[in-house]
Formats: structure tokens, C-alpha cells, sequence
């Protein structure tokens, strides 16, 4: 056998390889392989746009009751409160619920069903009330802030009635819108009765003052009423009427209206028309007359007697009323001289000491006449 050597002689040496051929036509496409293995997971992508919104599902059954927490640690004392002993009797009330077991050492059973009383919603989570017995809930005020929050009010509409009782000191009202310059006009009280409907005659409102009697009971001794005489729209009359306790019974005196003063009784220590009480005659007894009366009308009969009217009997008045006399007749003294008509007119006279007839025919204290007297 030739050696490599020996066999490369025989064979000639080998050229160079030649430039590479033109490509040939594609041959058809062969069958797809076996899938190789999977890549490693590529880098996350950016996160997408939100979606639409889905349809809310079913609620979902309620879960069981979790297991009880631990009791957690005393809280710090609070400070010293004023316990709302009326509230904390209320609430307590509230609770009692049939079936609500309270007690010492008793079973505490969940209370079920509508709080009711101070408390709103139902058992076992009510709530407080935003308010109790029709008012709300505050906090309690101060003497400065009472007064204050009033003081604060435009109007202040009360209710129910209204007591105040403070020793020593009264009640004072002040209305210090002045004007500039006097004399002032203002409103300082205003008492009304009526609720704003249609009144009727003899309406009435009245004051009532009262005063402790023997026994110590509060009793009304003097009342001032006021009251409607007429209702006629644009024509409204009005009287007023003072009343005093007289033998324990309230009795009107003094009566107050269009007509005038009405007095219930005697009035005294007065001057009426410029005349002195002293010096007013009483038709019902005798009295002493040091004036001197001229009567000049004998065809008026004194009926009602105004101011102006009043006889004086301490002056000299001219009477334009016939006078009748009654029982007694008229006495005069001895001394006095009574003239009917003028003295020279032919009437009668009395000088004191004779009548005196036609200025001619006189009857002294003897009865004895002198002169003539024509008759017819």
C-alpha cells in the first residue's frame, strides 16, 4: 500500500478553490420542524387605559362575629361633672325594655327592637337624641351667659308664665331710645290681651296687685282694668276702672270713660271748680250761707251740675236756676235783708228789721203797718 505521501505524488497537487457558483433555484419548502423550547418571559409592558365600570355585584352573605377583643386599659379620671339627674332618670327609663334583663349578677341579653325615650334609632346601636323632653341638647349656662343670651334678643316670646322673685330689688324698665330734644314720646310698657281675632263688647284686661294679708296668703287687693265700650271701626271707645279690696270683696270706685269720672263713693280733701270742699253746699242738711245769692231765670230747674255750676256758699253767685224749697223753707237770719226784685220797683223787702212792700207799705217787728199799698 502507497503511503499519503507516495498517493499525493501519483495524484497530482491540488489548485486553488475557484470563485463560488451562481445560487440555484429555491427548492420547495420542506416540512415544519419540531417547535423549539420557550423563550425566557420578556420585560412587563406599560400599564393599560382604565375600563368601563362593570355592574356592582350581589352583596355577599354576612360573615360570622369575630372573636372579642381584649378589654382595653382604664382610661384617666375625668373631671368632676354636674350630673343631669332628670336626663340620667330618663335614659335609665328608656332602657327598660321587655326585653332588656338588667340587674346584679343577672344574664344581660342583646336588647332588640326601637330605643324610644331620649334615645333615637333601634337596639343594641342607638343614638342620643338631638333633643330631649322637645328641646335640644346645650350646654348649661352660666348667670353671665343667661343673661347675655337674652340681652342678645330682638323679642323674647314666652309661653308659659314668667315668675322672677328677688328680695330687695325691683323691677325697673327703661326704654332710652330718646330723641333729640325734649319733650320725648316713648313706649315703655305694652300690656295686651286678645290673641288677634275679632273682639266683643265689654272685652277687658286687667292688672292685678297683691299683697300678703293677716294669715300670710297673697291676696288681690287693688285691680285696674281696662275695658272696650265700643267696637265700631274708627269710633273705638274705652273706659278705664280702679277697684279696691273692700270687706274682702273687690269693689269698682273709680270708673274712667268718655262721659267723665264716675265715682263709687264720697270724694274729700278736693277742689271742684275752684270751690273748697268746706264750702260746698249739701242740699240734704242745713247749712249757713255768708255769700249773697241773686237769682235771675226762674224758668230753669238744676238737673245735673257741671264744674261751673257749683254753688259756692262762701261768695257771691248769680243763680240762673229756679230754686224749689221743700220741707224747712228758706231761713235766713234776722239781720240778713232779702230783696225780691229792685228796691225801686215796688216789690217786697226785708231790711232786717220790717217788710217793706211797694217801697211804701211796711209791717215792723210789732206788726204794726204804716202806709198804703195799691191793690188790683
Amino acid at each position: 500500500m502507497a503511503s499519503p505521501e507516495e498517493a499525493q505524488v501519483a495524484a497530482g497537487v491540488q489548485g486553488e478553490t475557484g470563485l463560488p457558483g451562481p445560487a440555484g433555484e429555491k427548492g420547495p419548502q420542506g416540512s415544519q420542524g419540531v417547535p423549539g423550547a420557550q423563550g425566557a418571559r420578556g420585560l412587563l409592558g406599560p400599564i393599560g387605559s382604565k375600563g368601563l365600570t362593570g355592574y356592582p355585584g350581589d352583596q355577599g352573605p354576612r360573615g360570622f362575629p369575630g372573636p372579642k377583643g381584649d378589654k382595653g386599659a382604664k382610661g384617666d379620671k375625668g373631671d368632676d361633672g354636674t350630673v343631669d339627674e332628670e336626663l340620667l332618670k330618663r335614659l335609665i327609663a328608656a332602657q327598660a325594655q321587655p326585653n332588656l334583663l338588667l340587674g346584679f349578677g343577672a344574664r344581660k341579653a342583646t336588647p332588640t327592637g326601637a330605643a324610644g325615650g331620649e334615645l333615637s334609632g333601634t337596639y343594641p346601636n342607638p343614638t342620643v337624641a338631638s333633643t330631649h323632653s322637645g328641646s335640644a341638647h346645650h350646654t348649661k349656662y352660666t348667670d353671665a351667659e343667661a343673661i347675655a343670651a337674652v340681652e342678645g334678643e330682638a323679642t323674647l316670646d314666652f309661653t308659659g308664665a314668667v315668675t322672677g322673685v328677688r328680695s330687695g330689688l325691683p323691677l325697673s324698665l327703661r326704654n332710652t331710645n330718646v330723641a333729640s330734644g325734649d319733650p320725648f314720646s316713648l313706649e315703655v310698657l305694652r300690656l295686651a290681651a286678645g290673641n288677634g281675632v275679632a273682639g266683643a263688647a265689654n272685652d277687658t284686661g286687667f292688672n292685678s296687685y297683691y299683697l300678703d294679708n293677716a294669715s300670710g296668703t297673697q291676696l288681690e287687693f287693688v285691680r285696674l282694668a281696662w275695658k272696650v265700650e265700643d267696637l265700631t271701626a274708627g269710633l273705638e271707645e274705652s273706659s278705664l276702672e280702679w277697684s279696691v279690696l273692700k270687706a274682702g270683696t273687690l269693689t269698682a270706685l273709680l270708673t274712667l270713660d268718655v262721659a267723665g269720672l264716675t265715682v263709687a263713693g264720697g270724694v274729700s280733701g278736693t277742689t271742684i271748680g275752684g270751690i273748697t270742699e268746706a264750702n260746698l253746699l249739701d242740699k240734704s242738711a242745713i247749712e249757713t250761707v255768708s255769700g249773697k245769692y241773686t237769682f235771675s231765670d226762674q224758668t230753669s230747674v238744676i238737673g245735673g251740675v257741671t264744674a261751673s255750676n257749683l254753688v259756692d256758699k262762701s261768695a257771691a253767685e248769680s243763680i240762673a236756676a229756679q230754686w224749689i224749697w221743700t220741707a224747712g223753707g228758706v231761713k235766713v237770719n234776722d239781720s240778713i235783708p232779702i230783696t225780691f226784685g229792685s228796691d225801686d220797683d215796688g216789690t217786697l223787702q226785708w231790711d232786717g228789721t220790717d217788710i217793706i212792700l211797694n217801697n211804701s207799705f211796711v209791717v215792723d217787728a210789732t206788726g204794726v203797718a204804716e202806709g198804703t199799698v195799691a191793690v188790683g
